[in-house]
This record gives C-alpha cells, sequence and structure tokens, in this order.
C-alpha cells in the first residue's frame, strides 16, 4: 500500500511538473506572440501617423500573417471609403467655392467669434484683400471699414435683430451696398453669420446721369413751352392790334418751335446711338466727302460774313475711311455749325485733314469766342452750354457736342478740343483708314453673314473699360493689319460679338456692369459666339478658371506687347488651319469625365467619353479620333492594354494617345519604355485644365505637321 501512495504521490507530482511547463510554455508563446504582434501593429500604426503628418490617406502595407491582414484589408476598404468621402466633400467644397467665387456679390462666412469661414474673391476685390489664406483668422484683422466693423459688432450682441441692410458711401466716391445676417441652420449646428456686399458705385453713377438727364431735358422743354404758351395766350387775348408786334411775336413763337423741334431730333439720335444702331457702312474717300459738305456750307458762311478754306494732305488723295454716310455728315456739320454761329464777325474757318499712322485726322477751326479752360472738360456733356454760346445762340441744345463724341466712338475714333477764349477753338477728331484693298461695297459692319469671296481684314472686338488701355490696344492691334471693336462693359461685348461676329475677342475681367467671367459664359453658351477664340486680358491670375471656361489664352496685366501680339497671331492661326477636333476621352470617374467634356467642348473640340478600357477602344475603332486622352487604372481594360490594342491596329496605330496617371509621370515612362509603347504624353492627376489644353493643341499639331 505504501508502494501504491509513493507511485500515486510520484505520477501526481509528475503531472504538476508537466502542468507546469506547458503553463510556462504557453506564457512563452504569448510573450513571443504579443511582442511580435505588438511590433506589426506598431508598424501598422507608425505607417498610418505617417499619413496623418502628410495629410493624405492610403493603404496600410501588408504582411506576412493571414489572419493580421484580414484586419488590414478591412482596415484598407475603410480608409478607401474614408477618403473617397473626402475627396467628394472636398469636391463639393471647392464646387461651391467655385460658384462663390464666379458672382460679382462679394459673400463673407464667419463664426459668432468673429473668426473668418469663408471669403470669395469679389469679397476680397470690394476690401482690396490680397491674401488667400485668412481661414480661421479674425475678421477685424481684414476689414477696416469703420462703419461696416461697428455693424457686425451690432449684430453679434443684438441676437433680436434678424438682419442689418446698409448702403454707404466708401473708398474714393464709392458705394457699397451690404447685408449681415445669419444663416439657417440646424439646431445642433453652430450658428454661421454671413454677409454681402456689393458695388453699386456704377448703379448710383446712372442713377445720376437718369436724375440730371431728367433735370435737364425738362428744363430744356419747359423754357421754349412757357415762351410759346406765354405769346400764343398773347395772340388769343386780342390785346396786340400792331400787325408787325403780332409778326414779331409769331416769328418768337416760330423761333421756339424749332428749338423743339431739335431738341426732340436730337434726342432720338442720341438714344439710335446709345442702341449702338448704325448701318450702311461703306467705304468713303475723304477728301471728296469734305469737298462736297464745304460746298454745301458756303452759302451759310457767306451769309454769316465769314470764310472757310480747306487743306487736304497730299501724299494719299484716294485714302478712304469705312462709316455711314449720314452719321459722318451729322459729325462734320456740328462741327461746321458751330464754328458758324459762334464765329467773331469776318472771322475764318479752317478744315484740316491730314493722315497720322493708320488713322485720318480731321480738324475745324475757328476765330470765334473760344472756351474757357474750366469749360473745355465740359464741352461734351449732355446739355452742357457755356454762358457765351446762351447770351449768342439761344435755341442750342446742348446735345450737339455729345452727338459728335459719341459718334466718333462708335466708329473707333477720339475727339479732343483746344480753345483758348476770345482767340477760337479747334475740334479733332480720329478715324480709321480703311485699306486699299477692301474691295466694295463693304458688308454692314453689324452683319453676321459675310460672304466667303469677301476679303477683308480680321476683326477683333477689345472690350476692355479702362479707356485708355482700349486705344492703347486698339493701336497695337490696328498696326498688326486688324480691324478693331471697342466695347467698354459686358453688354457692349455680348453684342458686338452677336452681331459683328469678330474672328477673336480679347476680355477684361474687371468690367463696371459683369463679371469678365460670367460674358465668357455667355459668349460659349451661345451658338451664335461659340466659336470665337477669347484671350482673357486681366491683372487676375486666375488662367485655370478662364481655360476652364473655353478661354484660348491668358494675358495678366501689365504685359509685354509682343507677348499679346503674338497670342493674338497663334490665336488666329489656329482658328484659320483648324477643323473641328475629334477627341476620345476615358476616364472611370465620372464626375471628372463630365468636367473634362465640359471644358473641352467649350474649346470647340467634339467630344466622345468612355467610362471604361473596352469602351475606350470601341470608340477610338468606330470615330478615328484626332486624339485620345487615358486614364491608366480603368476597370475592364487598363490604359495600357488599350494602348497595346490600338497599336496593333493598323487603323488606330497612328492616332496619338495622352495618359493620365496617379504616379509620377517619369515613373510612367520606364513602365511605358519597358513595355514598348508609343505614347504622345504624359499627364499626372489632378489634370489642369490648362495644361491639358495646351497639351493637347501640342500633340495635335506635332501630328499634323509630322
Amino acid at each position: 500500500m505504501p508502494d501504491v501512495n509513493a507511485k500515486f504521490s510520484f505520477i501526481k507530482n509528475l503531472i504538476l511538473r508537466v502542468d507546469l511547463v506547458y503553463i510556462l510554455m504557453i506564457l512563452v508563446s504569448l510573450i513571443l506572440l504579443s511582442f511580435r504582434f505588438r511590433r506589426r501593429f506598431k508598424l501598422t500604426r507608425k505607417e498610418l501617423s505617417g499619413q496623418r503628418e502628410k495629410n493624405k490617406i492610403s493603404e496600410v502595407s501588408y504582411q506576412d500573417d493571414h489572419e493580421i491582414n484580414k484586419l488590414l484589408r478591412e482596415l484598407n476598404k475603410t480608409l478607401s471609403w474614408s477618403q473617397n468621402a473626402i475627396l467628394e466633400n472636398q469636391l463639393h467644397r471647392n464646387r461651391l467655392e467655385d460658384i462663390l467665387d464666379s458672382i460679382m456679390i462679394g459673400v463673407l462666412a464667419f463664426t459668432h467669434r468673429g473668426q473668418i469661414i469663408f471669403m470669395n474673391d469679389a469679397f476680397r476685390k470690394i476690401f482690396r484683400i490680397e491674401s488667400q489664406n485668412i481661414e480661421n483668422q479674425e475678421i477685424y484683422k481684414w476689414i477696416h471699414f469703420p462703419p461696416v466693423i461697428s455693424d457686425i459688432d451690432n449684430f453679434l450682441r443684438d441676437i433680436t435683430l434678424p438682419e442689418i441692410n446698409n448702403t454707404i458711401k466708401f473708398y474714393d466716391d464709392s458705394f457699397i451696398e451690404y447685408r449681415i445676417f445669419r444663416q439657417k441652420s440646424r439646431e445642433d449646428a453652430d450658428q454661421i453669420y454671413l454677409i454681402s456686399v456689393r458695388d453699386v458705385t456704377r448703379l448710383r453713377q446712372l442713377e445720376t446721369v437718369r436724375r440730371d438727364f431728367i433735370t435737364n431735358a425738362s428744363h430744356e422743354f419747359k423754357t421754349p413751352l412757357s415762351t410759346i404758351k406765354g405769346f400764343t395766350e398773347t395772340l388769343l387775348s386780342g390785346t396786340v392790334d400792331s400787325k408787325d408786334l403780332q409778326i414779331k411775336f409769331l416769328k418768337k413763337i416760330e423761333r421756339q418751335t424749332k428749338h423743339l423741334e431739335n431738341l426732340v431730333s436730337d434726342i432720338l439720335q442720341l438714344a439710335k446711338i446709345e442702341k449702338k444702331n448704325i448701318s450702311d457702312m461703306i467705304r468713303i474717300n475723304v477728301k471728296s466727302m469734305i469737298e462736297e459738305l464745304v460746298e454745301e456750307f458756303i452759302p451759310l458762311v457767306k451769309q454769316s460774313g465769314l470764310s472757310i478754306e480747306f487743306d487736304s494732305f497730299s501724299e494719299d488723295s484716294e485714302s478712304q475711311i469705312e462709316a455711314n454716310p449720314d452719321t459722318i455728315r451729322i459729325i462734320i456739320a456740328n462741327l461746321l455749325i458751330n464754328a458758324i454761329q459762334y464765329n467773331k464777325p469776318k472771322g475764318k474757318i479752317k478744315i484740316r485733314l491730314r493722315q497720322q499712322s493708320n488713322f485720318c485726322v480731321f480738324e475745324i477751326e475757328d476765330t470765334g469766342i473760344g472756351i474757357s479752360k474750366k469749360d473745355v472738360n465740359r464741352i461734351f456733356e449732355r446739355f452742357f452750354r457755356t454762358n457765351d454760346a446762351r447770351s449768342i445762340y439761344a435755341e442750342g441744345t446742348g446735345l450737339g457736342l455729345s452727338i459728335v463724341k459719341m459718334f466718333v466712338e462708335m466708329l473707333g475714333g477720339e475727339i479732343w478740343v483746344e480753345s483758348e477764349p476770345a482767340r477760337g477753338t479747334t475740334f479733332s477728331f480720329t478715324l480709321p483708314l480703311t485699306t486699299t484693298e477692301l474691295p466694295e461695297p463693304v458688308p454692314d459692319l453689324l452683319s453676321t453673314e459675310l460672304s466667303a469671296g469677301i476679303a477683308r481684314r480680321q476683326k477683333i472686338l477689345v472690350v476692355e473699360d479702362d479707356r485708355d488701355l482700349a486705344l492703347l490696344l486698339r493701336r497695337q492691334l490696328e498696326s498688326e493689319g486688324f480691324q478693331v471693336l471697342l466695347a467698354g462693359t459686358g453688354e457692349d461685348a455680348l453684342w458686338l460679338a452677336r452681331e459683328a461676329q469678330p474672328q477673336l475677342i480679347t476680355l477684361d475681367i474687371m468690367l463696371p456692369d459683369v463679371d469678365g467671367f460670367a460674358v465668357l459664359e455667355k459668349l460659349k453658351a451661345n451658338p451664335m459666339t461659340r466659336g470665337i477664340p477669347v484671350v482673357i486680358v486681366s491683372v487676375l491670375a486666375e488662367s485655370e478658371k478662364g481655360f476652364a471656361l473655353g478661354a484660348v489664352d491668358y494675358v495678366v496685366k501689365p504685359f509685354v506687347e509682343q507677348e499679346l501680339l503674338d497670342i493674338v497671331h497663334r490665336a488666329l492661326a489656329y482658328l484659320e488651319t483648324s477643323r473641328p477636333r475629334k477627341l476620345v476621352v476615358a476616364d472611370d470617374d465620372l464626375e471628372a469625365l463630365g468636367r473634362m467634356e465640359q471644358a473641352l467642348s467649350l474649346h470647340g473640340y467634339e467630344v466622345w467619353t468612355a467610362a471604361d478600357g473596352q469602351e475606350a477602344l470601341d470608340r477610338a475603332q468606330e470615330i478615328q479620333p484626332d486624339l485620345i486622352l487615358l486614364d491608366v487604372g480603368m476597370p475592364l481594360m487598363d490604359g495600357y492594354e488599350v494602348v497595346r490594342k490600338l497599336k496593333k491596329d493598323d487603323r488606330t496605330r497612328p492616332i496619338p494617345v495622352i495618359v493620365a496617371t496617379d504616379s509620377p509621370a517619369d515613373r510612367e515612362q520606364e513602365r511605358v519604355r519597358v513595355l514598348g509603347m508609343d505614347i504622345a504624353e504624359y499627364l499626372t492627376k489632378p489634370l489642369s485644365i490648362e495644361i491639358l489644353i495646351r497639351e493637347i493643341k501640342k500633340v495635335i499639331a506635332e501630328k499634323v505637321s509630322g
């Protein structure tokens, strides 16, 4: 029995020792496994920390453990979903910011603590803020206009105020209109405050012009009407028995009636000009026209006891201008009538013509009463007349010189005056000469359809509100042989583009009535103007936006003259030699595909899209495009497989291919070199519309020239 107990005790101790060994082995294994998992998870954690620091999400690396890889696979799916969600949110934010940047109303969003959330370009322009990175900064750091700051403080303090509206004089005699209000938001969302502001200077000026016109017109009508009414009542009363006195009164009524007739005629003439209604443009021989007008005015000149002389340049008696004959007669007749009416007894009138560069210069000089220095600057204002002029010729309307100025400018010229009181006045104006190559008759300037057989100078529409710069651009372009039309507002630009059908438009962005980008959008939306190439000339360096909306090039002010001329010649040359180019664009990102299709269509390309590699291949074989733009990572068939099949087919082998990739271009070039493919260009995403357009033009040009 003792032996049995001893054996049982021995077995028991042996089992305990074995259990202890197993436990130790398990503990050691667990420790080793924990170290192993800890090291692997540490690597993954380090990789994720690196992505966070670089603000970039990508897949984490897989390891040599099956179970851990299952976990990492799920983690990568979550990361991919998060990345897509972030990109989608960023896309929506960028789209919203682009929309807000494209409107002319300034918008600022801020928190109740006065921290800036968002500010659009129009707001920056109005408040002259150049910095772009101002999010989360204090609003008071950037806005210093006291009335606006005061209204913001009051609105933040008083929660009962629904909104604040104000119109106030701003800097440099400008006016702004602004509104401060709260965004309607969910109960759990932080309150957001908004300021919308717009520059109403132009509206105030137009209102002032309208009010002054009504006041002046009312005054000009009331004065002769009062005179007519008074003399008519006197005659009707029967108190005037003298026949001579009756005739005298009737002559006064006749003179005032004539004044009213002239006034109505001039106002109608102004209305016609403001509608840009000049038609029947023909070539006119300048010298012959002046000689005819002088002959017509000689009886009136002699009757007034004056003399008239006409001197013309001798080097080219056949020089011609392109204009409406009646318009030219109105311009010169108005100036001649002034020279006759306000001249001294036995005074002289001299008409001189001379050629200066590509312009004909007209000068009409008199020896009359002259104009004082303070009145010279106002002489072309509507209804303005000097006191001396009123005393000499009371029936004048004060609209004649306004009409002359508007007609001259519509015909592409300038007008100015030089005068000295009691010594005389010289009115000078220029009109562009027409080259002798122009055939007769020249079609209407506003014609939208020109005969293919009519050879005429290429028309360029210059849209620029700065008059000095507009005239400078006109001279530069006319020196290159172009015919130049000028527009100072967006509305005029759209009208002239439709009616005159220029071969090219240069477009300023900061126009007084509408944003230049909005003008560009309207030009591209109208079938009549969609095909006209537009070169943006602006101080705003927003070329990417311009290219996205359809501009063929972008010049930032200030610029070198030759730079602009080169761009104009290049754009016109491309227009003359090009037909609508066919493109196949393939990308599995449908949103990006839609943006590229829209932008390329605005640039005159015929675009076919494909959402996968097989569809891209089918499109290429069916359409035979001029160029194919391929995304590398597409479903069903990747970009490289598409290229391989394209290059094997004799029909599609010559088609140039541009590859778009998320990887660095040099890495993809090496891969294609190894695969022996022939690819025209490599672009790295995200794609810039500006770069994309330039590369497409370059590749197609190389294909055509090669």
